[in-house]
Parts: structure tokens; sequence; C-alpha cells
């Protein structure tokens, strides 16, 4: 709302609700984590999917 005449109140209002639905979903973590293991020293380790695999 701070830049006047770029969207109308009720589009934003709008866009925050979509983003709020967006926001509070559960993502599956086999699309972005592709592994998690501890090494010899006791430490967690995460390895991630690459951006190309979705």
């Amino acid at each position: 709302r701070a830049i006047p005449k770029l969207l109308s109140n009720a589009e934003i209002d709008r866009i925050r609700h979509e983003f709020m639905m967006y926001a509070v979903e559960t993502i599956d973590q086999s699309w972005y984590i592709k592994n998690k293991y501890h090494d010899s020293g006791g430490y967690n380790h995460t390895e991630y999917q690459q951006i190309d695999y979705y």
C-alpha cells in the first residue's frame, strides 16, 4: 500500500490471502532434501536436491 496506484486495495488483499495459503502449506521434504546423515564426529549434515531436480 506504500506505492500508490500500483495495485488496488482489493488486489493487495487477494494477494495477501493467496500468499498466506501458500505460506502455511506443508511441502514434502523429499522435494528439497536429498539426504540427511550424521558424520563420525556426531555432526548433522543435510544434502539438498539440485535445482533442476524438480
